[in-house]
């Protein structure tokens, strides 16, 4: 099995970056590394809407809405687009912020495993950036 380092996986629900969990991470790990991989709002919110209708899921969730974070249930795609438009916006301007921190945005697409893999300098046989999807039709 190969070595795939990563010094520190952030897994958060989407509104720490609203929050100020973006910061909080650049702080604690001011020479880490943050990823970004980014899309087209339309596509974006097409694969969001598809999987199993999370944009429906995000903005009804109790702590979403509290905080205002996400648009509301009967949002329009327009609104999501300026959603996703926003929170592009607020990670990259968050980052400006912390020079010492590695930002990296990465276009998603379907080379986007090689592409990660030769950003971070693995193998391309390490299969660290392999494509999951839980959905055996959608291979």
């Amino acid at each position: 099995m190969p070595t795939c380092w990563i010094n520190v996986l952030l897994w958060r629900i989407v509104d720490d970056v609203l929050e100020g969990g973006l910061e909080e991470f650049a702080k604690a790990y001011p020479y880490g590394t943050v990823l970004l991989q980014i899309r087209e709002p339309s596509s974006w919110h097409a694969s969001l809407h598809r999987w199993s209708a999370m944009d429906k899921k995000f903005s009804g969730h109790p702590g979403c809405r509290k905080k205002g974070v996400t648009p509301h249930p009967r949002a329009t795609k327009l609104m999501w687009f300026d959603y996703y438009e926003a929170y592009t916006k607020r990670v990259r301007q968050t980052m400006e912020l912390f020079p010492t921190v590695n930002y990296v945005e990465v276009p998603l697409s379907k080379e986007i495993g090689p592409t990660t893999d030769n950003i971070f300098g693995f193998s391309q046989e390490s299969n660290c950036w392999i494509h999951k999807n839980s959905n055996p039709g959608r291979h």
